[in-house]
């Protein structure tokens, strides 16, 4: 019975990883809480997230590894004596995905 539920929780840790590419050490403890797993168990279920395409690391890298953060409300400052001609820079804008 435990490992039916042990594969349905590591099942829907699997769908939340899928939506946001990425999951957290501190996400998979909190899921796997309740299970007594030893280190093995817990490897082959990182394994299999990363299998899937989920990256895993601790908070800090799963929030470096986000979408970059948009430069739109970045302050730029020119010097004096500089002009810059927005419309112009604006069609030189090239994005690549």
């Amino acid at each position: 019975m435990k490992n039916s539920k042990l594969a349905e929780v590591v099942s829907v840790m699997a769908e939340k990883g899928k939506k946001k590419r990425k999951r957290s050490y501190e996400e998979i403890v909190d899921d796997l809480q309740g299970f007594q797993l030893g280190p093995d168990s817990i490897d082959d279920i990182l394994e299999h997230l990363q299998s899937l395409g989920i990256s895993v690391g601790n908070e800090a890298e799963a929030e470096d590894e986000g979408e970059p953060e948009s430069v739109e409300n970045e302050d730029i400052f020119v010097p004096d004596g500089i002009e810059i001609d927005v419309a112009r820079v604006d069609q030189s804008l090239v994005h690549i995905d």
